[in-house]
């Protein structure tokens, strides 16, 4: 027995003063070659280190490469896919003996991330890996025949340790930076100052993510939880999920996303904007002047799917009015779709009324600047039209019925409000009370 456990220490010995001796047998060269080898067969894109490359295995196996870059598809120009100053990742020792692959630490230092759209449609995102070597005529007859060595499953890379599973601890994102353009429509944006951290345990267990980064000039802050991310990113579905906030407001949806044929989402969905106008205002869109559009919530069943996102139980609080009814909007071109119908007990429009007339020097009042000489024909149930150029960038499909209806001072009966924005012109009708 003490012989047994006497072998046992020396083959442990051994092994991990292998590992130790690594760094002087493996030149910084050599090691640099082989990732970006792999890097380049996983996707099918050329690949360049430009520093050294850095390994140690104690207490842990890290590994560190500078001047990392993946390049784009074939006739996009010089500019890379991805570059990063650093990669840098560290894995437990003892583990991989057993043929496991337990990351520490995983982490991308100032990653730089160029997304483009070209003018035919083509996404320099979409990787071709590099197809397998088929396997020679003596090593196809070996296998046949069952002599021979056997083959290396999938994931050993021909290693003498067969990775049996993969575990990562924590995945770092320092200081990213992600560039987003279609050359089709003109449209770009850029997201900076990336700070994130994700954390997966096990392939079994729920990755988490949190992190910040900066969007036109806001921090935007993200928090996301994956029940199972292998079946999600098999194509299958888990329960999801993912919380977004900013100065602007803030949204958290809960619920089975799925990737069976295109994204879905069927869950919950809890929103909060403290002012639409300012919202409007960070994405560039300016409102017409007014009292209203102020304070937003919305409580509701949620549904995605492709372009389409659906509120079918939704309860909406807008300027300290309160409905409930159903929502779809719809991100098609040229222009999203805003379709709504919503049922309210009392309904009060006079943050949405132009300013109250102010009295003119003779002591008559005089009609608000640039009020519609139409306004009382509205009022009593006919159609207003008005030219609304700061709602130029969506349509709109509005039915509203109150069983109160609040103008100003006075107070109407039942009614209902049917509006439709198109080609920047808002026509509005409201049925006499009932």
């Amino acid at each position: 027995m003490k012989r047994i456990i006497s072998l046992i220490g020396l083959v442990v010995i051994a092994a991990i003063g292998t590992f130790l001796l690594l760094p002087f047998v493996l030149s910084s060269d050599t090691i640099r070659e082989s990732i970006a080898d792999q890097l380049e067969s996983a996707t099918g894109r050329e690949v360049t280190i430009a520093g050294q490359a850095q390994l140690s295995v104690f207490p842990t196996v890290s590994m560190r490469l500078a001047g990392v870059s993946i390049g784009g598809p074939p006739g996009a120009g010089d500019k890379p896919l991805i570059a990063m100053d650093e990669l840098a990742a560290s894995m437990k020792l003892m583990p991989l003996f057993s043929g496991r692959v337990e990351i520490d630490r995983f982490e991308l230092v100032r990653p730089r991330i160029d997304l483009l759209v070209d003018a035919a449609g083509r996404k320099n995102w979409q990787l071709d890996p590099a197809p397998k070597p088929a396997p020679s005529g003596a090593t196809a007859a070996r296998q046949e025949s069952g002599t021979g060595a056997a083959a290396p499953q999938e994931g050993s890379s021909g290693s003498a340790f067969a990775v049996q599973a993969v575990q990562i601890g924590e995945f770092v994102v320092t200081d990213g930076q992600v560039n987003y353009r279609d050359a089709r429509s003109g449209g770009a944006m850029t997201a900076s100052s990336i700070n994130a951290s994700m954390t997966w345990p096990s392939l079994t267990s729920a990755m988490r993510t949190t992190g910040d980064l900066v969007w036109r000039g806001e921090v935007v802050k993200l928090a996301l939880r994956v029940d199972d991310p292998v079946a999600l990113t098999s194509g299958g579905a888990s329960q999801s999920e993912i919380m977004v906030s900013s100065s602007r407001g803030k949204v958290n949806m809960s619920g089975l996303v799925s990737m069976a044929v295109d994204f879905a989402v069927d869950g919950r969905i809890d929103l909060q904007v403290p002012s639409i106008r300012a919202l409007a205002r960070w994405f560039d869109v300016d409102l017409p002047a007014g009292d209203g559009l102020k304070e937003l919530t919305l409580k509701s069943k949620f549904l995605a799917g492709g372009t389409k996102f659906s509120f079918p139980e939704a309860t909406i609080g807008l300027d300290g009015n309160s409905a409930e009814g159903a929502v779809v909007i719809k991100l098609a071109s040229p222009r999203p779709m805003f379709q709504a119908t919503l049922a309210t007990s009392t309904l009060n429009l006079t943050p949405y009324l132009p300013a109250s007339p102010q009295p003119s020097p003779n002591g008559a009042a005089a009609p608000p600047t640039g009020a519609a000489s139409s306004a009382p024909r509205a009022a009593s149930g006919g159609e207003k039209a008005a030219g609304m150029s700061g709602l130029k960038a969506f349509e709109a499909d509005l039915r509203l019925s109150a069983a109160l209806t609040v103008l100003r001072q006075s107070e109407l009966g039942r009614c209902a409000v049917t509006a439709a924005l198109k080609g920047r012109l808002l026509r509005a009708q409201r049925t006499d009370a009932l």
